[in-house]
C-alpha cells in the first residue's frame, strides 16, 4: 500500500520531473507530420486500424488508434500518433531512473543523496542520447518497446525485493504476461528474458523451483523459434510435451508451468486482431493475414529474406565496428568542442562511468550486475552478430540496438552513483526521510 504522502517523497518528485523534462524536450523536436521509412505506413495504420508490415504490431496499432481519437482533434492525426511514441519513451525513463536507483541504493546502502543521483544521470543520458532521442520524435514502435523493456527491467528489480514473499510468483506471472503482450509493439521485446531469468536463477528462494523456471523458458523459447524456423512439427511436438508436463505439474499442486503458459498467450492473444482487422479489409491490409497460417507468416516475417548468421555479410571486425561506432553516437550531445582532445573527452566520459558501474555492481551484487550484463551483450554484441548487416544497408541500423544502448544507460547511472560514493567516502550525504 502506498504511503499517505507518497507524492512529496523525493523518488516520485524526480521521477515526475524526468518525465515531465522528457515530454517537453520531445514534443518540441517531435515531427508534426510524417518522417521517414515506416512512419507513415504506422499513422495510417493507427488511424484506419489496419495491418502495418510484418510482424504486424497489432498492440501498437491499438494504442496508436486510441491517441488517434483523443488527441487528433486537436492536433491532427500524424501528431497524435507521434505524441505517442514521445509519451512512452518518456514514461520508460522514469522506469530506467527507478531502476537505478534501487540497484544504486541496493550496492550501497548508506549512500545518502547518490543513488538518486546516479538514477537522474543515467535517464538524462538515454534521454539525449541520439537513437532513443531519435525514437521517441516519430511514429515507430521502438518508443513503446523501450516503455515495456523498461517496466518489465523494473518489475525484475522488484522480485528480487519480494522473492522472499509468499506470492512473489504473481510478479513473475506479471512479467511473464507482458512478455506475450510486448510482443504486440515489437518481438525484440522477449530479448529482456533472458537476464530476467539469470537474476532469478541466481536470486530463487525455495518458492519457485527451478523445473518451473526452466519450464517457462523452455516454452518462451520454443515461441521464440517459431518465429524463425518453418518447422511446425518441431515446435508442436516441443509445445505438446511441454503442455502434457505443465499438466502433470499443475494437478501435483504447483501450477506455476501452466499458469506462465497461460498468461504468455493471453498476452499474445492481441495478435488476433490482425485476424479480425484483415477480414474487414481495411484501407492498409498488409499481406492480409485472415487465417491462421498468413498469422504465422507475418509472426515469422517470411516478406524478407531469411538471416543467416554463419554466412558473414561483411567482415566481422567491420560489423563489430558497426555496432559500436552507433554505441559512441549516442554520446554526441556532449560534443561542445571542435577540438579533438574535447571530442575524445566527452566520448570516454560516459564509456569509463558505464564500465565502473559494471565493474561495481559485480563486487557488490552479482545478481542484478549478471541481469544487466547479460540483457546488454544479447541486445548488442550477440544480436549485432545474428542480424549480420551488410555494408551496404539502405539506411542506418542503429535502432535495432536501442535496448543494448538503455542497458549502458543504466550502467551508466550506476557508475556515476558509485563514482560520487567513491569520492564523497563516509561523507556521504544522508537522505531525507522516505524515499
Amino acid at each position: 500500500m502506498l504511503a499517505p504522502d507518497w507524492y512529496r517523497r523525493p523518488t516520485f518528485l524526480i521521477a515526475a520531473g524526468i518525465f515531465i523534462l522528457a515530454t517537453i524536450v520531445y514534443i518540441l523536436t517531435m515531427s508534426q507530420t510524417l518522417s521517414f521509412w515506416d512512419c507513415g505506413e504506422y499513422i495510417t495504420t493507427a488511424h484506419t486500424m489496419g495491418v502495418p508490415h510484418q510482424p504486424g504490431t497489432p498492440l501498437y496499432v491499438l494504442v496508436g488508434r486510441f491517441f488517434d481519437v483523443l488527441l487528433a482533434p486537436l492536433v491532427g492525426t500524424a501528431a497524435a500518433v507521434n505524441f505517442m511514441s514521445a509519451f512512452f519513451s518518456a514514461l520508460a525513463l522514469v522506469f530506467v531512473y527507478l531502476t537505478i536507483q534501487e540497484l544504486a541504493r541496493r550496492a550501497d546502502p548508506d549512500s545518502g543523496w547518490l543513488p538518486h543521483v546516479g538514477g537522474v544521470v543515467g535517464a538524462l543520458f538515454l534521454l539525449f542520447s541520439e537513437t532513443y532521442w531519435n525514437n521517441a520524435i516519430e511514429a515507430e514502435v521502438y518508443g513503446l518497446a523501450a516503455f515495456v523493456v523498461a517496466f518489465l527491467t523494473w518489475l525484475g528489480v522488484k522480485w528480487h525485493d519480494l522473492r522472499a514473499e509468499a506470492h512473489s510468483d504473481r510478479l513473475l506471472y506479471l512479467v511473464i504476461y507482458l512478455l506475450g503482450l510486448g510482443v504486440g509493439f515489437h518481438l525484440g521485446t522477449l530479448l529482456v528474458y533472458p537476464g530476467i531469468f539469470v537474476l532469478i536463477l541466481l536470486a530463487r528462494g525455495r518458492q519457485l523451483a527451478l523445473v518451473d523456471l526452466m519450464g517457462i523458458s523452455v516454452g518462451l523459447g520454443l515461441f521464440l523459434l517459431s518465429t524463425m524456423v518453418k518447422d511446425d512439427v518441431v515446435i508442436i511436438g516441443g509445445l505438446v510435451l511441454l503442455l502434457s508436463y505443465a499438466v502433470w505439474r499443475a494437478f501435483g499442486g504447483k501450477p506455476f508451468i501452466l499458469i506462465g503458459c497461460g498468461v504468455f498467450l493471453l498476452g499474445l492473444s492481441v495478435h488476433l486482431i490482425l485476424l479480425i482487422r484483415a477480414g474487414l479489409d481495411p484501407a492498409l491490409n498488409n499481406t492480409q493475414p485472415d487465417n491462421f497460417q498468413t498469422l504465422m507468416s507475418v509472426l515469422r516475417r517470411e516478406q524478407y529474406p531469411p538471416i543467416d548468421p554463419l554466412v558473414r555479410r561483411a567482415d566481422l571486425w567491420w560489423q563489430v565496428r558497426y555496432y559500436y561506432g552507433f554505441l559512441l553516437d549516442q554520446f554526441s550531445f556532449l560534443d561542445l568542442g571542435s577540438l579533438r582532445l574535447t571530442r575524445l573527452l566527452t566520448i570516454l566520459v560516459p564509456i569509463f562511468l558505464g564500465l565502473l558501474g559494471a565493474i561495481h555492481g559485480y563486487f557488490r551484487s552479482r545478481p542484478w550486475f549478471w541481469m544487466l550484463l547479460v540483457n546488454y551483450l544479447i541486445n548488442a554484441d550477440i544480436l549485432n552478430l545474428y542480424l549480420n548487416f551488410s555494408d551496404n544497408e539502405v539506411r542506418a541500423r542503429d535502432y535495432f540496438f536501442a535496448t543494448g544502448f538503455m542497458y549502458f544507460a543504466l550502467f551508466i547511472g550506476l557508475g556515476a552513483a558509485a563514482l560520487l560514493r567513491y569520492l564523497s567516502g563516509p561523507l556521504a550525504v544522508r537522505a531525507p526521510a522516505g524515499r
